[in-house]
């Protein structure tokens, strides 16, 4: 009987044995399919946000190409003038832009307080003014105030 218990060990543990290997293999081959599904994932991840942050940045320069082109060259319109136009064709638009140091500086500056009094210490967009005229107009159930500066101002009629 010792024999025979012996025989049967050696079978179990062969058994056991090839099971194991079994097992082994199968977790081996998903462990390699779920890290080739994760390289794979953030290849493509790579790939489309490397792709969205090249289209935003060629965006970008473009439109900071034309803010820089502002220095040299006057718009011969801006865009609330198109659109004035684009509703009324017979209208006549007569205007000349100005240059800045042929304006009096008191002038400059009643512009600036009375329209954007933080000009000189925001980076071109006043949160907290935004803040308030979203408040104000909640309020009252309807748009009345607007929190835009001047930079907004001058980027929403020339562009």
């Amino acid at each position: 009987m010792n024999v025979e218990f012996k025989k049967v060990l050696v079978q179990i543990k062969r058994i056991s044995f090839l099971i194991f290997k079994w097992i082994y293999r199968i977790l081996n081959y998903l462990a390699r399919g779920v890290l080739l599904a994760l390289f794979l994932y953030a290849a493509a991840f790579s790939i489309v946000v490397s792709y969205l942050l090249y289209r935003a940045f060629d965006y970008g320069y473009k439109i900071y190409d034309n803010v820089i082109s502002l220095k040299y060259v006057q718009p011969e319109m801006s865009n609330y003038m198109k659109a004035l136009l684009d509703s009324n064709p017979n209208f006549e638009i007569k205007h000349e832009f100005v240059p800045l140091d042929s304006i009096s500086k008191h002038l400059q500056k009643a512009v600036i307080a009375s329209e954007d009094a933080g000009f000189y210490f925001h980076p071109g967009f006043d949160v907290r003014a935004i803040a308030e005229a979203l408040d104000a107009n909640q309020l009252r159930g309807k748009t009345k105030f607007g929190g835009s500066t001047l930079t907004q101002q001058l980027a929403k009629n020339l562009f």
